[in-house]
């Protein structure tokens, strides 16, 4: 009788056609009858939950809740909006990252969990902020975007190197292995070009941590000449010459070295010019050459030709200033060589050493020929009025 009850009073609360199974269904469904759960439904049930709760957390907070919790976060009650614009302190920033819930933050850089995930948009959003010169929180987006915001923290890189802020980005170089910001082949770009080219100099400490940088980037398969150049350009450049050598030993001299170019060669030879012993530059000079002529991956111009001579072109020696004029003759289009051979020369004031000089035929045994332009032009003049006065 109680069953029979029950199941009369079930039949007028849930109108629904069918059997008893699709009834209690539709009953469980209404919340008339609780449905005991298996575990394997528990556990569905509580990773639906979970992912809901996930893409929540990914997205913004509205406008007005962003608001309330920005004010009483930051103790702030001045703040009427919340958005990439409000101006905010690293202290802020900081406070904000170091909450588990990340969607304040959020609101204030201008992005989400989901645009957090590809590396284009975090580009896109790291350049708007360095337009406003907001490097902050360009740092803070990237730090939250890890290995998907590399291409973003080398914008950054290269915005800091433009400004000749040399000290600060060593610091990052520091801080994205830290923050889980990976690098890549450009990065290494970045950091060796954007020193040759800032106007201030490495220091020694620098200098070394760049070298040991290249060390990384060969030892990661990641190096390759246009980073030795430029290494060896931002050497140069601050009169670290020591390391300049140094370098041609770790990537030149030893295998598995990086594979030089003529740019290379033109470099050395210009840290060659800023030595105070011209004869063992010039030995060092002739030496290199010797490597050029017989690497015939080495692709000798009109740069590197030039180079080589001007190491000699630069002595007061009469004998040396002859080899000079000799090798831009043997490169360059104006006249054959036994013309400077014949050269009506002043004599000497004084006996100098000089370096052992190569032969003449080994000086370009490619037979290369380069057009003169103006400056190789007044290079050859003014080297024969020294001769001849």
């Amino acid at each position: 009788m109680i069953r029979l009850g029950l199941l009369r009073r079930f039949h007028i609360l849930i109108p629904t056609r069918g059997n008893f199974k699709n009834k209690l269904n539709v009953a469980t469904k209404y919340g008339t009858v609780k449905k005991t759960l298996s575990k394997t439904q528990l556990k569905k049930m509580q990773k639906q939950d979970d992912a809901k709760l996930m893409t929540k957390n990914k997205k913004q907070l509205a406008p007005a809740a962003a608001l309330k919790l920005a004010k009483s976060t930051l103790n702030s009650d001045s703040l009427d909006r919340v958005d990439p614009t409000v101006k905010l302190s690293l202290q802020d920033l900081q406070s904000l990252y170091q909450n588990p819930n990340r969607r304040l933050l959020y609101n204030f850089l201008g992005t989400s969990g989901d645009q957090l995930n590809d590396s284009y948009v975090v580009e896109k959003d790291v350049l708007k902020l360095l337009e406003r010169d907001d490097l902050p929180r360009a740092l803070y987006l990237v730090r939250l975007a890890k290995d998907n915001g590399i291409v973003g923290m080398n914008r950054i890189m290269q915005y800091l190197l433009k400004r000749d802020k040399i000290s600060l980005t060593f610091q990052l170089i520091a801080l994205r292995k830290k923050w889980g910001v990976a690098t890549n082949s450009l990065t290494y770009t970045i950091i060796f070009q954007g020193c040759a080219k800032a106007e201030s100099n490495l220091n020694l400490a620098q200098s070394r941590q760049l070298v040991a940088l290249l060390q990384k980037a060969h030892k990661d398969k990641l190096a390759n000449v246009i980073h030795l150049n430029a290494l060896l350009d931002a050497l140069s450049k601050s009169e670290k010459l020591p390391l300049v050598w140094e370098v041609k030993e770790l990537f030149i001299d030893t295998l598995p070295k990086i594979e030089p170019d003529a740019i290379t060669y033109t470099l050395l030879f210009k840290a060659l010019g800023k030595s105070e012993n011209n004869k063992e530059a010039l030995e060092t000079a002739n030496s290199l050459w010797e490597e050029i002529v017989h690497n015939r991956k080495v692709k000798i111009d009109s740069y590197l030709a030039r180079a080589y001579a001007l190491l000699y072109l630069r002595s007061k020696n009469i004998e040396l200033i002859k080899r000079g004029i000799i090798i831009l003759r043997s490169y360059y289009d104006v006249c054959p060589v036994d013309e400077v051979e014949n050269i009506s020369m002043k004599p000497p004031k004084k006996a100098t050493t000089v370096p052992v000089l190569l032969p003449v035929d080994t000086i370009n045994p490619r037979k290369l020929r380069f057009q003169p332009d103006k400056a190789v032009e007044e290079i050859l003049q003014h080297s024969y009025m020294r001769l001849t006065k």
